[in-house]
């Protein structure tokens, strides 16, 4: 999602006193998602 809508999230979420931590997105140059490698077809 684009950083405006996370922000907006982040907002409302902590706002009700949930603690938020955003993460930044990695792997995608090596086709990696939760740990695994795949290969390119």
């Amino acid at each position: 999602p684009a950083m405006e809508r996370i922000e907006k999230f982040m907002k409302i979420a902590s706002s009700s006193g949930t603690m938020i931590f955003p993460r930044n997105s990695r792997g995608a140059d090596i086709l990696a998602a939760c740990g695994q490698l795949r290969e390119s077809v």
